[in-house]
């Protein structure tokens, strides 16, 4: 039975009264604050419905990208003259190799990396390291005076010795018959990257003494492990073998020898180099003749020399240990002055595993919306392609944004002019040893660091752990300074090239 006031109070409420009628009461607490979440739920409603409409348009957005993309590998004529959108994978389709555009999109899953964060530290800097180096800062002596049978033979070539002789009316002191030139840092010098550092500077020994017999001394460490995984190293192999440059154990035969300083006609240098120092030559074009001779073992003879990426003047006559200097470096005759302004061709060179670039994708829309590029930068994985792939790639890029990594070897076939940045990880800046090997490819080079203080804190860090988390890491690089350090090396690029005029 309902109390009696009450009831009183709903029949006054449901019927007019003549009576009067009693003081309205003050309303509960409870129904006013009960208001409060209805409010707070309206207001979550509006903002949910505002992201859903954002998050739609960038899903269509996405689609659209995606859609492009597959009609640029698809149906690349019809792509390539398609305007309507700003993001068109590219203007051109045929200015990249189909095997570069196989990832339109990520293959991996997204990352937490907020790439717009400006407050992550970032270090850039532009290298500028030699285009050559002294026989000293090369080569290691392990037996033979090396000093006195390099200035003896006075030249490079056969000819050029043979002049010299007669010209002295002497023949030299010293004959050297074999020149032997060995590896360095058994546990890695079967990784492509470092078998090529190794072979860069023995290239300039035994290209100086081209009447001897060449031999490369060679360790057991670690070969099963990369001998026969790597294209490169095969690539290698087959170019030694092109120069009857002969394989022996170090330690074996003649290489028993280790007496320096003493006029011997066995020469045993050994390239000098670590982990992190780079890569070294005593002459000039010495890494320009063997990259000829790297693409002549490989029948990729019509990849002339590219300056700027067009054709230069060179013949691309085939090269051997005994050719001439006179033209090795022909490279070199940029017709800058005749060249047509481009756009540069802009490439992200990613990775599969450790050091993969967070992202990149993003970077490179962002890369097209701020340069108004007429084509999205392709980001391109290495992994899976054979060794020509991998240089017909190099051979197609202005400016290259990569990770440290091995990939980065290919570095010496890049067009003259074009620029690499390369990022490393926090506590993990070895910009030397790709930074040497850019500089002798007449290459620029710049870095983009993930941290504030490179020297202080790699060689701050005793840490054998930390080490071994900053090589295994992903790298999540803010987007404004890697876009800016991307603008920088494209005014670079079009100086070089004489566009800037």
């Amino acid at each position: 039975k309902r109390p009696q006031p009450q009831l009183k109070h709903h029949l006054n409420i449901m019927a007019p009264s003549t009576t009067t009628t009693p003081p309205a009461t003050k309303a509960p607490p409870s129904r006013i604050v009960n208001n409060k979440p209805v409010f707070a739920l309206a207001i979550s409603i509006i903002i949910a419905l505002a992201n859903w409409n954002f998050s739609s348009r960038i899903v269509r957005s996405f689609q659209i990208l995606d859609d492009l993309a597959r009609d640029a590998i698809d149906a690349p004529t019809k792509a390539a003259g398609d305007d309507s959108h700003p993001y068109r994978w590219t203007h051109n389709i045929t200015n990249f190799p189909a095997f570069m555009l196989q990832w339109p999109t990520d293959p991996f899953e997204p990352d937490e990396c907020n790439i717009l964060n400006a407050s992550m530290p970032y270090f850039f800097n532009i290298t500028d390291y030699p285009r050559s180096y002294s026989l000293d800062e090369a080569i290691t002596v392990q037996n033979g005076n090396l000093a006195k049978a390099w200035d003896q033979v006075g030249g490079i070539t056969k000819e050029a010795n043979q002049a010299n002789h007669s010209a002295n009316g002497q023949t030299p002191h010293m004959k050297v018959e074999t020149v032997a030139c060995a590896m360095s840092y058994y546990w890695v010098e079967w990784h492509f990257p470092h078998l090529m550092q190794n072979l860069v500077a023995c290239w300039s020994l035994w290209r100086h003494f081209p009447d001897a017999q060449h031999i490369f001394a060679v360790g057991n460490g670690y070969r099963k492990r990369y001998g026969s995984l790597s294209p490169y190293n095969v690539g290698i192999l087959n170019l030694l073998q092109a120069h009857n440059i002969k394989f022996q154990r170090r330690g074996h035969g003649v290489l028993m020898e280790d007496v320096k300083g003493v006029d011997s006609p066995l020469i045993i240098g050994r390239a000098k180099r670590d982990v992190s120092s780079g890569f070294r030559v005593v002459n000039e074009d010495d890494l320009q003749h063997l990259r000829r001779s790297f693409l002549s073992v490989l029948g990729m003879d019509e990849n002339k020399p590219r300056s700027c990426g067009m054709p230069s003047s060179s013949d691309g006559h085939t090269a051997s240990l005994a050719g001439s200097t006179n033209n090795d470096d022909s490279e070199r005759s940029d017709s800058s002055s005749t060249q047509q302004l481009r756009t540069p061709r802009i490439v992200i060179i990613n990775r599969m595993g450790r050091r993969r670039l967070k992202g990149a994708h993003n970077v490179s829309m962002m890369l097209q919306d701020e340069l108004r590029l007429p084509y999205r930068p392709p980001v391109v994985f290495l992994e899976d392609m054979s060794l020509k792939q991998q240089i017909e790639a190099f051979f197609n890029i202005d400016i290259l944004l990569s990770p440290h990594g091995a990939q980065l070897t290919s570095i010496l076939f890049m067009p003259r002019c074009s620029s690499v940045i390369e990022v490393f990880p926090f506590a993990y800046d070895w910009n030397e040893y790709f930074g040497t090997l850019a500089a002798l490819s007449g290459v620029n080079h710049s870095y983009v660091y993930l941290g504030e203080d490179p020297v202080g804190e790699l060689h701050g860090s005793n840490d054998t752990q930390q080490y071994a988390i900053a090589r295994l890491s992903l790298l999540c690089a803010p987007a404004r300074p890697v876009i800016d350090a991307v603008k920088i090396q494209v005014e670079q690029w079009q100086r070089c090239c004489g566009f800037d005029g």
